[in-house]
């Protein structure tokens, strides 16, 4: 195997909305999401953030937006995201659901001979020649983005190499949606989109 995941910093289940306003939502209802008593909150006629320092969960309400995030480097498995987001979703009163998402922020150690940039570059930039022309200059990182469709839903994956042994990627899954599933449908989704992601790097970075 090339690589390991060594964390998952920043993973976040995203609602947006047609609109969103903030008065009605009930704030004692997001304190009890976050589930703790050390809420730290912004609360102005713009942008809602509550944050649970101890949980080190966030909720983020502004924008026709509702994030609720990971602070914790949990997994998947361990998260409480799917919770998160369907409170939340009661929380604010509205039946204006577009669209959600689920974000995933995934630390990899490769574990290969070569650099993963070299590797990237060798593997999937055949000839970097006429790319260097157009620039003007000697090419010295390779950042690939994929943006694609399957089953429905749109998928947009970014995979960057943060030093010669360590590369970050993020996917972005996205779902056209006037309803949010249930606690337990959402979970189910938003792991077996995890695990079809680890699936997809684990093909992308074959040596």
């Amino acid at each position: 195997m090339a690589h390991t995941i060594a964390g998952n910093p920043g993973n976040n289940i995203t609602l947006v909305y047609t609109a969103l306003p903030l008065g009605p939502v009930n704030r004692d209802t997001l304190r009890g999401v976050l589930g703790g008593e050390d809420i730290v909150a912004m609360d102005t006629p713009e942008l809602l953030v509550m944050f649970s320092p101890t949980q080190q969960r966030v909720l983020q309400l502004g924008d026709r937006r509702v994030r609720a995030i990971d602070q914790g480097n949990r997994s998947p498995e361990q998260t409480a995201l799917p919770f998160m987001a369907t409170q939340a979703h009661k929380a604010v009163k509205s039946d204006a659901l577009q669209a959600y998402g689920f974000n995933y922020d995934l630390i990899i150690e490769w574990q290969g001979p070569q650099s993963v940039n070299d590797f990237l570059r060798k593997r999937y930039l055949r000839d970097e020649q006429p790319l260097e022309e157009v620039l003007g200059g000697k090419l010295t990182a390779y950042v690939p983005r994929f943006q694609f469709e399957r089953d429905g839903k749109r998928y947009d994956l970014l995979i960057e190499p943060k030093s010669a042994h360590q590369l970050a990627a993020h996917l972005n899954v996205h779902y056209e949606a006037s309803k949010l599933p249930n606690q337990n449908k959402l979970r189910t989704a938003f792991l077996g989109e995890y695990e079809a992601l680890t699936q997809l790097l684990a093909r992308f970075l074959e040596g």
